[in-house]
């Protein structure tokens, strides 16, 4: 299964504050952007992540297993993009045809 890691990026930041709106405005995108990110990893996953209401949304068991995961995947990833190994910068680009692809 190959899922583009800015959905998961996006669910992470949806997760975080509760609220495809407030995240849209945070990630600088439009909420239906978030709203169809979202649907569209839910697909790809085959499950509901997250309970919709009035009040924004909330995490569902899948939802919360899948967020303990993802999170500590983007961590890592942010932490080796701060680190320096001599004078090269490590960087992670995605690619078509990679979820993740790294670079020295």
């Amino acid at each position: 299964m190959d899922i583009d890691l800015e959905l998961y990026r996006i669910f992470r930041e949806v997760a975080k504050i509760g609220n495809i709106s407030k995240a849209a405005e945070k990630l600088f995108v439009s909420q239906s952007a978030v709203s169809q990110a979202i649907m569209q990893l839910e697909n790809k996953i085959g499950g509901k992540l997250f309970d919709r209401s009035v009040r924004g949304v909330k995490l569902t068991v899948e939802g919360d297993v899948l967020f303990s995961h993802i999170d500590n995947a983007i961590l890592l990833i942010e932490n080796a993009q701060k680190k320096n190994y001599g004078n090269d910068r490590v960087k992670f680009r995605q690619h078509k045809n990679w979820s993740v692809r790294y670079y020295m």
